[in-house]
């Protein structure tokens, strides 16, 4: 069986990748700057049991390159994917250098680092439809890039850098973009879990601008099965979008959590103003990977948004203990 690294194994969406590939029996590497529990990783319970096939590397990509891709020459892969990044967009007006320092230019001198790695077939990016800004209509892979935040621009600037790469040294990547992703396991400062918290603390849910914005709310597992397949038979220098057909108004969403908890809505939610550069709308085309790649969605919305209340029942104790606001880490 192939062996795969997880770049950003404990990144939310990246946890869910490596369980599917244990679960289908690949040998895996894990590689992230931080170990984290069963709070945020779903794949220890499987890992636990993988023996030889499941591996855990600790490192930076911005101070541990240089051991990364010695490690990475030793296990010879055939398969990477990078889901490292400094992912708030937000935060990225605060300090944008550290954005491009780590989602441009250390993953640019990453992927020179593997071009001599004779065994890689696939380099899979775990890119955003954020590149695009905010859109109009039907969005399809090749919709111009018009990033509006520090995050996305940083994004976007890795995309076209690895491209030259594809197109000068015929280097095998490719790119997906997914719509909005949730599910257990997620940030908790993220709108779903975030929502489930607020009112079983009793505390008033800050909604920006009103949650006017509409999103296709996608299950990350769904997601990380959509990943897997790109990176095991998607085309080189190709773009591939992850979504469902269901578009949903933020506000609506908070409704179906209120919902689900028996809260109501005006008594629970507090609108704040909307946040610089927040795009409005992505309604991504996913036909491609639809069409070529047989992937489709499976978990609906209202089974996703259950899932999710269960886990944070489940783990209590322990979510009571996290911060639920974003802390930064260069």
């Amino acid at each position: 069986m192939s062996k795969v690294v997880v770049i950003g194994c404990n990144s939310f969406t990246g946890g869910y990748v490596v369980d599917e590939l244990l679960a289908a029996g690949f040998k895996v590497l894990g590689v992230d700057r931080e170990e984290k529990g069963e709070l945020f990783v779903p794949y220890w319970p499987r890992a636990r049991e993988a023996g030889d096939k499941w591996k855990f590397f600790k490192a930076d990509l911005n101070k541990d390159l240089d051991d990364l891709l010695e490690k990475l020459r030793r296990e010879n892969p055939e398969y990477v994917m990078n889901l490292a990044a400094l992912s708030e967009v937000a935060p990225s007006w605060e300090h944008p250098e550290q954005w491009f320092q780590t989602n441009t230019v250390a993953l640019t001198a990453l992927i020179d680092g593997l071009r001599i790695l004779g065994s890689l077939k696939m380099f899979t990016q775990v890119s955003t439809p954020e590149v695009y800004g905010s859109c109009e209509g039907l969005v399809k892979e090749d919709y111009r890039l018009n990033p509006s935040t520090p995050y996305a621009a940083s994004k976007a600037a890795f995309d076209l850098s690895a491209l030259t790469f594809y197109k000068n040294y015929n280097f095998p990547v490719n790119f997906t973009r997914a719509a909005n992703v949730y599910g257990a396991h997620q940030q908790l400062f993220k709108i779903i879990p975030r929502a489930f918290i607020y009112l079983k603390l009793g505390r008033r849910l800050p909604l920006h601008g009103g949650g006017m914005g509409v999103r296709s709310f996608t299950h990350v597992r769904d997601v990380a099965r959509a990943y897997i397949k790109v990176m095991l038979g998607g085309k080189a220098g190709e773009v591939y979008h992850i979504s469902t057909d269901k578009i949903t108004r933020i506000s609506e969403l908070v409704q179906m959590v209120c919902d689900l908890v028996g809260k109501d809505f005006d008594e629970v939610v507090e609108v704040t103003e909307g946040r610089p550069g927040h795009d409005k709308a992505y309604t991504l085309d996913w036909s491609k990977i639809r069409d070529e790649l047989g992937w489709r969605p499976q978990v609906e919305l209202e089974q996703g948004l259950q899932e999710t209340r269960e886990w944070v029942e489940q783990y209590w104790i322990e979510t009571e203990q996290q911060s639920l606001e974003y802390v930064h880490r260069a």
